[in-house]
């Protein structure tokens, strides 16, 4: 499941990369604020 889902549909998983990416950046800009 895990392998033909991303071929099949390569889409979603760059989405939710992105998503989560986003996410990473703006707790990293938080952190650096608060130091």
């Amino acid at each position: 499941m895990d392998a033909a889902a991303p071929m099949a549909t390569p889409v979603k998983p760059i989405k939710h990369i992105v998503a989560a990416a986003n996410q990473i950046f703006s707790l990293m800009q938080k952190d650096s604020t608060c130091y």
